[in-house]
């Protein structure tokens, strides 16, 4: 039985979202060109805002597009952890289409949804949302509870 099916999508919705990400990004004044990724199936971009580091990328992941703004924001503390998960979600309670998560030990702000029907309007506010919410937590957040920012140690 399939619960969920989804509708492929090709090389050129990819390209045309990557030329909505980079005209938005442009605007903003960052005129990098986009990375390929995932074997060419993909862009991604990266920027910084205040001590935060936001990567940007559309990819397409099993015949699937995807829009994704993540900001890795700090390293887990090696203290108080169950506290600090509660502050997570209770931080995530007050935020707008973003979410924060765990990637490996990093927490970070994420945005993802499909690229079906992706305009500029929508680029543009997810990535000044999530630039905005990292670089809003990543200082409180480490200066709480000791984690270190994922600026400051970047792999």
């Amino acid at each position: 039985m399939v619960w969920f099916s989804k509708k492929k999508t090709d090389i050129e919705d990819i390209k045309e979202s990557a030329k909505i990400v980079s005209e938005v990004l442009g605007k903003i004044g960052i005129n990098d060109k986009p990375q390929p990724i995932n074997g060419g199936r993909g862009f991604g971009w990266s920027l910084q805002r205040g001590s935060a580091v936001v990567y940007i990328s559309i990819n397409n992941i099993e015949n699937v597009g995807y829009f994704r703004v993540l900001s890795p924001i700090l390293y887990l503390p090696s203290e108080n952890i169950l506290p600090f998960y509660r502050t997570l979600l209770e931080i995530n309670m007050e935020l707008t289409n973003a979410a924060l998560a765990l990637q490996d030990d990093k927490v970070c702000v994420l945005s993802e949804r499909t690229i079906a029907g992706l305009d500029s309007v929508e680029a543009d506010e997810t990535i000044k949302r999530v630039s905005y919410y990292a670089d809003q937590l990543d200082n409180k957040l480490a200066a709480e509870f000791g984690g270190r920012l994922y600026s400051e140690v970047r792999e």
